[in-house]
């Protein structure tokens, strides 16, 4: 049962492990858990880069993964027309432009009530608005994460249709979206 629904697997420790390491020793590092460091820190820095763009409740309407030839890193356009960049040789995620480049920084928000994460949550339950870590946001740059795997595991761009959360007419790349789940484990 520690799987959950991954296929199975012999217990190793490092299957188990709750380090920080992507390099073999951690569960991070397995698929069948994880998305590697494109989930792991991949979430942080797309995050910061949606949210600083302006565009953290949206998703990417096409993900391209490296070429050798017209692109060189992997690309994510969103329906803003802003690109945002991954650039796992300098260990960044680089939102619009030129990678490198650095656009404004935006007035960071403040939480809402009092007692920081929690008591933005409890203020915003009881006035109806979004908290500041609003789980939309959250779901939208883990999409980015997982969209930029699929399209390096099938090194070719794709388009995504960030409503239906769907591969439009590509269902080699829709079947990335949803994986076999071990018995007796199942979602309903």
């Amino acid at each position: 049962m520690w799987l959950g629904p991954a296929p199975w697997a012999p217990y190793h420790e490092y299957r188990v492990s709750g380090s920080y390491n992507i390099n073999g020793t951690s569960w991070r590092s397995w698929q069948d858990y994880s998305g590697g460091g494109m989930t792991d820190w991949g979430a942080h820095k797309f995050g910061g880069a949606m949210f600083a763009a302006d565009v953290r409740d949206q998703g990417p309407t096409e993900v391209i993964p490296p070429d050798g030839k017209d692109h060189k890193w992997l690309t994510t356009c969103s329906p803003a027309a802003l690109k945002f960049y991954h650039t796992p040789g300098h260990g960044n995620m680089d939102p619009v432009g030129t990678p490198g480049e650095r656009i404004d920084p935006k007035p960071f928000p403040q939480y809402k009530g009092s007692g920081g994460l929690p008591g933005d949550f409890i203020y915003c339950v009881r006035t109806r608005e979004k908290p500041f870590r609003d789980i939309e946001y959250a779901h939208r740059t883990c999409s980015v994460c997982h969209l930029g795997n699929i399209a390096y595991e099938l090194k070719r761009p794709l388009k995504w249709d960030p409503i239906k959360e769907i591969f439009p007419g590509d269902e080699e790349a829709n079947r990335f979206l949803d994986r076999a789940k071990r018995e007796p484990w199942t979602l309903s």
